[in-house]
């Protein structure tokens, strides 16, 4: 035999093994267990999902804005920090102003009391009052120009204090209104959190619902399928009891036979008859199945076989 006929030979056999199980089948007076061909359960996974508490919201909300909150702190405190570096440089400069001020005025007078006394020397006024006079007044007036460059210092310095509070005032005023503004964000941010763990919430739950849903509709049909198979399956016993009362159990053996016959021939037929012929002979499990008929199909392909040789 070629491949071909080979591969032939051998679906035929399984078709008509098969056709021979499901006419016994058929036949059988005895209920046969019904079973269904599907998975028990659809398999479908539900989703799982956590609600976060308050205190993890509101975590979540602070870390969202940490970091342009940390910027624009820094951004006032750095602006803050460059004002404060120039008062003090301010302060820094009247200081050292008003010490080269006093500098200045120490060495005009050593030079006004010199020359005083030089000139009261020269007018032989050396132990006079008028030389005494003379010097007391260039004290004087060095002490008043003293005093006004150490009150001038003191109002500079006052002013850039005054000016250091007002800037540290400033900075709290701003940073406590970022406070204000980050706390209002937010809040704000919160609600929108519990409102999105809210939809997910409300989402996973109503997909949870419709596994539930589709599972028990399933298991439903699988009843129902199962109920139909086997109120068919006692219908057929039903039947075959009927018809070996009427019949009787030699009736339905022949009958049995002749469709086994006839559901044999159809497929062998579909095939050469020494293949036909072959694949009857191959084995004793269809004597077994066609019984009496079974020299008679047998006898037929084996004559077709002579004729065409």
């Amino acid at each position: 035999m070629s491949i071909k006929q080979l591969d032939d030979a051998s679906k035929a056999y399984r078709e008509l093994l098969d056709k021979m199980a499901s006419i016994d089948k058929k036949y059988s007076s005895t209920y046969q267990e019904q079973t269904l061909d599907a998975p028990e359960t659809l398999g479908l996974e539900k989703l799982t999902y956590t609600m976060p508490t308050d205190d993890e919201i509101a975590e979540i909300a602070r870390q969202y804005y940490a970091a342009s909150k940390t910027k624009d702190e820094q951004n006032v405190n750095t602006s803050a920090a460059k004002q404060l570096q120039s008062i003090e440089a301010k302060a820094k400069s009247v200081l050292e102003k008003a010490l080269e001020g006093q500098t200045k005025v120490e060495a005009g007078r050593k030079e006004d009391l010199k020359n005083a006394d030089y000139s009261a020397q020269k007018r032989n006024l050396t132990n006079s009052s008028v030389r005494t006079g003379a010097l007391q007044k260039v004290n004087d007036l060095a002490d008043a120009a003293i005093a006004t460059l150490e009150r001038n210092k003191e109002n500079s310095l006052a002013a850039l204090d005054r000016e250091k509070l007002n800037l540290d005032n400033l900075t709290k005023e701003q940073l406590a209104a970022l406070e204000k503004i980050y706390e209002e964000k937010i809040l704000s941010k919160i609600g929108e959190l519990k409102e999105d763990a809210a939809r997910q919430a409300d989402s996973v739950a109503k997909y949870n619902n419709s596994v539930d849903e589709k599972e028990a509709n399933y298991q439903k049909s699988l009843a129902k399928q199962l109920k139909d198979m086997e109120e068919k399956e006692w219908a057929r016993v039903q039947r075959i009891l009927e018809l070996t009362e009427k019949l009787g159990a030699t009736g339905v053996e022949r009958q049995k036979e002749r469709e086994k016959y006839e559901a044999a021939k159809r497929i062998l037929d579909q095939y050469p008859p020494e293949t036909a012929y072959e694949i009857l002979t191959s084995t004793a499990a269809f004597s077994d199945n066609l019984g009496s008929s079974y020299d008679q199909l047998k006898s037929y392909y084996k004559n077709l076989t002579d004729r065409n040789k």
